[in-house]
């Protein structure tokens, strides 16, 4: 499957064969399915020049997370059908207590891990956050050529009850 969505990646690059030299981010949205179990007391984006925003988020965690399960969905925005170029999912605490072994999910955390507080498995009882993540492309496990882009993080805590959910929109030029 892995090699699917190399094979994917590979063959976009190939057919724009443009090396990516920046990014703008357009939007970023922050919801839950239960507002009585977490609360986003932040979620904003900062546009300081054309290719330089920065993304922030506090989410107040009101009942202790136990298990998670996370699913990253990155689409390519061109023609009539996206190209998916990333659609993986994982136990959030295991990629935590083993980060060899979700290799995909582990390269996306590593563009986010200095920046937040998620440096611990389950249980979570306490909040979330994340301060002034940058769009880094040369962090990214696959090419970008340039385009519009879709990126979903989806969080599903304690036995799928509760869903957290993070998207945004980017155009690399």
């Amino acid at each position: 499957m892995m090699c699917v969505k190399v094979l994917k990646c590979l063959i976009v690059s190939l057919i724009f064969q443009e090396v990516s030299c920046g990014a703008q981010i357009h939007w970023i949205n922050c919801s839950t399915s239960d507002p009585s179990h977490f609360k986003f007391a932040t979620c904003n984006l900062r546009n300081f020049k054309k290719s330089d925003a920065q993304f922030s988020c506090y989410v107040q965690v009101l009942e202790p997370i136990r298990d998670c399960m996370v699913r990253l969905e990155t689409l390519y925005l061109v023609g009539r059908k996206p190209i998916v170029l990333l659609n993986a999912s994982c136990d959030a605490c295991e990629l935590l207590k083993n980060r060899k072994r979700f290799v995909a999910v582990s390269r996306m955390f590593d563009i986010i891990a200095d920046k937040t507080n998620l440096n611990h498995t389950c249980p979570y009882a306490h909040n979330i956050f994340a301060n002034n993540l940058t769009l880094d492309l040369h962090k990214f496990p696959f090419p970008m050529p340039r385009g519009k882009y879709y990126m979903k993080v989806s969080f599903f805590v304690n036995r799928d009850t509760n869903k957290v959910y993070v998207e945004g929109a980017a155009t690399i030029f």
